[in-house]
């Protein structure tokens, strides 16, 4: 009888102070990391997503290789998690074909995508400079919303790539 009551009390203590922005980060950190495992057991990590949201041109693969190199891992982490935060929260959801005002993130840079990430969160969040401004400002301009996925893909390729060189 003891435990039922410690659990109540336990259910009733987060139940105060779990917020929406809680439960969705919590979704984001799951499903971020399902596609971590997906993606290095070589399957689809974005298979709900149409193919419109896929097909990185060569050109901008090599511009993100030359722009991973010059990052440390630190970033490279922080940008494989806020690129897919913007994929699942930004550029995946649909547009109103009737909202004359409505912009398709997917056909927009990421870069800016990102910057606008930074400059207005979703969520108020602590400062943190892992990934500045000058970061984003040196992100290839030709990859557009619509190649998260494969974007993202290619960073966490080289990411893995270069931990397993510093093993």
């Amino acid at each position: 009888m003891q435990m039922a009551w410690d659990m109540t009390g336990c259910t009733y203590d987060a139940r105060q102070f779990c917020r929406f922005k809680h439960i969705q980060s919590f979704w984001l950190l799951l499903s971020f990391e399902k596609s971590v495992v997906l993606a290095q057991h070589a399957q689809d990590a974005f298979d709900d997503f149409d193919n419109e949201l896929k097909g990185l041109p060569d050109d901008a693969r090599a511009h993100l290789k030359q722009f991973c190199q010059n990052k440390n891992l630190e970033k490279l982490e922080y940008l494989l998690q806020q690129m897919f935060d913007c994929l699942l929260l930004r550029v995946a959801q649909p547009v109103d074909p009737n909202d004359q005002e409505a912009i398709d993130l997917k056909r927009i840079s990421l870069r800016d995508i990102l910057q606008g990430d930074r400059d207005a969160p979703l969520y108020c969040k602590e400062p943190d400079e892992t990934l500045t401004e000058e970061d984003i400002l040196t992100f290839p301009a030709d990859i557009l919303g619509k190649h998260i996925p494969d974007t993202w893909l290619a960073v966490l390729r080289e990411l893995t790539q270069r931990r397993k060189e510093f093993q």
